[in-house]
């Protein structure tokens, strides 16, 4: 039997690469996700905030904010109620890209499920959330994944 983890692994690494070769024309390679997270949020997120709902560390997440921020994706406003703190803002830019970056999750999500029925895509989702929450309850040692680009084959 194969490990589970070996089949997400690979299931993450070609979910990852569909959606950058989708987007492929932006000027950013990564953390789509996170353009996408902040675009589809009802409150504003700090950059601790979001490095607590995204699970990474918070020196990542400054990272990856100043990424962001370097390409025009995202900024940081201070809290006017405590200046000590920043909300994580789209830009005009990340908000344009919010949709181009949404629609390619959406096709990406279209291919995995294809074949699926609705019935089954709810009992494989129920499945991996309980897998998800299994894996919770387990204490372990979190590690960072990083993906890099590589030359299409």
């Amino acid at each position: 039997m194969e490990p589970l983890g070996k089949l997400f692994s690979l299931m993450t690494k070609k979910y990852i690469a569909m959606v950058t070769e989708q987007l492929r024309d932006m000027d950013i390679e990564r953390h789509f996700y996170v353009v996408f997270v902040v675009a589809n949020t009802t409150k504003p997120f700090t950059q601790k905030d979001l490095a607590a709902y995204l699970d990474i560390d918070k020196t990542s997440m400054v990272r990856v904010v100043d990424y962001l921020s370097s390409h025009g994706y995202l900024e940081r406003v201070a809290n006017p109620g405590d200046r000590r703190e920043y909300f994580i803002h789209l830009t005009e830019k990340g908000k344009a890209a919010s949709k181009e970056i949404e629609a390619a999750f959406e096709r990406a999500n279209e291919s995995c499920w294809e074949g699926f029925s609705s019935s089954s895509q709810k009992v494989i989702t129920q499945g991996l959330d309980q897998m998800k929450a299994n894996l919770c309850n387990i204490p372990s040692t979190d590690l960072q994944l990083k993906f890099e680009k590589r030359k299409r084959k």
